[in-house]
């Protein structure tokens, strides 16, 4: 006799839900607080009345109050205390919201915090269940004891099933759609790299155009009549990356030149055409589209005041990372704007004021029936635009990163530490996973990219001094690059192994807060040392 068997006979619960936030009796609970009575004369109370549900009774209310926790769900509820649980088992059953999951054996125990199981044939009176009591709501398949094997290849293979995840057509899908965006993304290279000068103003480009176009056709297909998100994020991928490299080649380089920044303004034009296409044309999952487009975007636009103002690659890549960075805390209100969220709070009307014809339910303040749906649809857009946003700044700030880190200057690398750092702290602004790997993943690549800059482009006296038999310079450096990086390593390993397994105390929550202030705080000084603000400086001093 189990909780889904069952239906309720005789004397039903009353529950209520718990909401967060608020303290929610149950009816019944406000109901049983008071024994009856009337008061006395002069307003005392009578005999067997009490005036708040707080007051302790001798007599029985014929309720227990408690708390029933299910696996997702927690509710309040006041059960009949001489009643058998299974009779009342389908209510709760149906107030929580469970659903037992494929496959699995149906049926549901109520436990106590000890681990004892309930007798479903008794009432919660017989087994001394007192109100306020908390009460688990567990799966049957819980409760099953372990299974006992009659054969021992049975048993290897039992164990082998549950302990490894086996491969299957979904894996299988998902490899081969990885495999096909990173072949259409080589397709664009092998075009780029065609030729020596990397001109596109001939058959590279008219192949990468057409590859792209190609692309960009099926992507939109698969998205909108087939409904396939992956396939789409996969050609679309490969897509773009073809239209760059089809964009650069719209003017010819000029004689004895190469890939300049016009050439790269035009691929990032392209790209940003080509996602917004992608955007409008795709039903729903378009972030990673929202992110190239942003980021194309947001690279175009340095790129061409670079051009007007004859900025270095460094000093162009010194914007992106305060832009980045200062952008990422204004993308949720961002993307609610742009998904058209409604208001989440309504402020109730007062009875200063208020219009009677409206208390009525015919004037033009009577609320309108909420239409869930669609503001589901709609919060899910945010979501969507969202995690677009902090993508494309997640782009942006990375790309930042890696022209600083690879340059000579060192406080461009001292600017690529502390964006990469900067994206790591970060990362708590955000709840979801895929937006907090997004910024994760960012920080973590521009720290890489800060050390492959270091290892493979020392500086160049360094070198010299090597080449002619002197290679201490380089030993030191060696040795404090060698302590930087495993530094680095084990900070992160640490709170990979301590924070989600102890949390985080009071004091390091506070001194991580400073540090991100301190870190934010130093970009933008840190990009005029770039631009050379503070030579000019000294220079006019002197």
């Amino acid at each position: 006799m189990r909780a889904d068997a069952r239906t309720g006979q005789g004397r039903g619960p009353r529950v209520e839900k718990h909401r967060e936030g608020e303290q929610y009796v149950p009816a019944t609970v406000r109901a049983a607080g008071s024994t009856g009575g009337h008061p006395g004369p002069g307003g005392h109370p009578g005999p067997g009345h009490h005036w708040g549900p707080g007051v302790p009774t001798t007599r029985s209310t014929g309720f227990r109050r408690i708390i029933v926790a299910a696996p997702d769900s927690r509710i309040d509820v006041a059960l009949p205390d001489d009643t058998p649980l299974a009779h009342l088992f389908s209510e709760i059953l149906r107030l929580s919201g469970q659903t037992p999951p494929p496959g699995a054996p149906v049926g549901y125990h109520l436990v106590r915090r000890d681990g004892t199981v309930l007798d479903e044939a008794r009432s919660l009176a017989a087994q001394r269940i007192a109100d306020g009591d908390f009460l688990l709501l567990r799966p049957f398949s819980d409760s099953l004891p372990p299974a006992v094997f009659d054969d021992v290849s049975h048993a290897t293979a039992s164990a082998v099933t549950r302990d490894r995840a086996l491969w299957n057509d979904e894996l299988l899908r998902t490899a081969g759609l990885f495999g096909t965006c990173v072949l259409l993304m080589l397709l664009a290279f092998v075009a780029w790299s065609s030729d020596i000068r990397h001109d596109m103003n001939g058959l590279p480009g008219i192949v990468a155009a057409v590859s792209g176009l190609v692309l960009l056709a099926i992507a939109t297909v698969r998205a909108r009549v087939y409904g396939d998100r992956g396939s789409s994020l996969a050609f679309g991928t490969g897509a773009l990356a073809n239209l760059g490299v089809a964009g650069s080649g719209l003017v010819a380089l000029p004689a004895g030149e190469g890939i300049g920044r016009l050439h790269f303004v035009l691929a990032c034009a392209a790209v940003l055409v080509g996602s917004v296409v992608l955007v409008f044309l795709t039903p729903s999952g378009d972030g990673p589209f929202v992110a190239f487009a942003f980021a194309s975007a947001i690279g175009m636009l340095l790129t061409f005041v670079a051009i007007l103002t004859d900025m270095r690659p460094a000093e162009t890549a010194a914007l992106c990372s305060p832009l980045a960075l200062g952008t990422l805390a204004f993308l949720p209100g961002l993307a609610t704007r742009f998904a058209r969220l409604p208001i989440g709070f309504d402020p109730p009307r007062t009875a200063i004021g208020s219009d009677y014809a409206d208390d009525e339910g015919d004037g033009t303040a009577a609320s309108a029936a909420i239409d869930a749906e669609r503001i589901t649809a709609q919060a899910r857009r945010g979501h969507e635009l969202l995690l677009g946003l902090v993508g494309g700044c997640a782009l942006v700030a990375t790309a930042g990163a890696a022209v600083l880190g690879f340059s000579d200057d060192l406080w461009a690398q001292l600017l690529a530490l502390a964006t990469g750092l900067a994206l790591l702290m970060r990362a708590h602004l955000f709840r979801h996973t895929a937006q907090v790997a997004c910024t994760l993943a960012a920080g973590l690549v521009s720290l890489g990219l800060l050390g492959l800059g270091l290892s493979l482009n020392p500086p160049g006296r360094m070198v010299l001094e090597a080449l002619r038999g002197d290679g201490s310079a380089l030993d030191i450096r060696l040795v404090w690059l060698s302590v930087a990086v495993a530094v680095v390593a084990g900070s992160i390993a640490a709170i990979a192994l301590v924070v989600p397994s102890k949390g985080v105390t009071p004091f390091w929550g506070r001194f991580l807060e400073i540090a991100e202030s301190f870190v934010l705080l130093t970009l933008l000084p840190l990009c005029l040392a770039v631009f050379g603000v503070y030579q000019q400086m000294r220079s006019l001093s002197s």
